[in-house]
């Protein structure tokens, strides 16, 4: 069970490479922003939809994409984490109490309120909905604004870095040139041999006809 699910992260971990390697500095940039902005969504289970957004908006070909969602895959715990904070800032937005508000009360109820969850889940959700409604407003106004333009310039000097000192995907296409090169060096090797072993069947031919012809002694 382990040796499939560790060839199945591996099989996984190839594909988010060579997406990364098809992408350029600024579609990475893209990329790692709007898998960390989208990631971090504040409401658990609908991640998924503002990392496709943001990546529309961003035009991010299918590479992109894979990118986004390792990225959201792997946030996954993270955001769990940050839905209380998120629900709270946002909550003090809204009443505009940023600097006078009681966030370790509001974060410590809300946590109470997600332990019930599994007892009580529809109960939960529909007491959670304004706080959801808040972080999502929270998310949008501060973190979405802030963490995105941070996350794509960080993102894309560690590329650049990379790029210029590391890997290059030229690396790749120079490997392919050189197999597709090698390729068709055999093939005209095989094409010349095939001709010459019919050049020399030819002349057997011929020269066996010859011998039929000529008359015996």
């Amino acid at each position: 069970m382990f040796g499939k699910l560790g060839r199945k992260l591996a099989t996984f971990a190839r594909r988010v490479r060579s997406a990364f390697l098809e992408l350029s500095v600024h579609q990475i940039g893209i990329a790692v922003a709007v898998g960390i902005v989208g990631g971090f969504f504040p409401i658990p289970g609908l991640t998924t939809l503002p990392c496709l957004l943001l990546s529309t908006l961003g035009r991010l070909p299918t590479a992109g994409h894979i990118v986004v969602q390792a990225l959201n895959l792997a946030l996954a715990i993270p955001n769990l984490v940050t839905v209380p904070h998120f629900a709270c800032f946002g909550e003090a937005l809204w009443h505009g109490q940023l600097f006078s508000f009681h966030y370790r009360e509001c974060i410590a109820d809300t946590v109470a309120v997600v332990a019930q969850a599994k007892d009580a889940p529809v109960a939960t959700i529909q007491r959670f909905a304004i706080a959801f409604l808040l972080g999502a407003l929270a998310w949008a106004i501060v973190f979405l604004p802030v963490m995105f333009p941070f996350a794509y310039y960080t993102s894309t000097i560690v590329a650049r870095f990379l790029r210029k000192h590391g890997s290059h995907p030229a690396s790749s296409s120079t490997a392919a040139a050189t197999a597709h090169a090698s390729a068709a060096a055999l093939a005209a090797l095989s094409s010349s041999t095939s001709s010459s072993s019919s050049t020399t069947a030819k002349k057997a031919a011929a020269a066996a006809a010859d011998m039929k012809a000529s008359p015996k002694p």
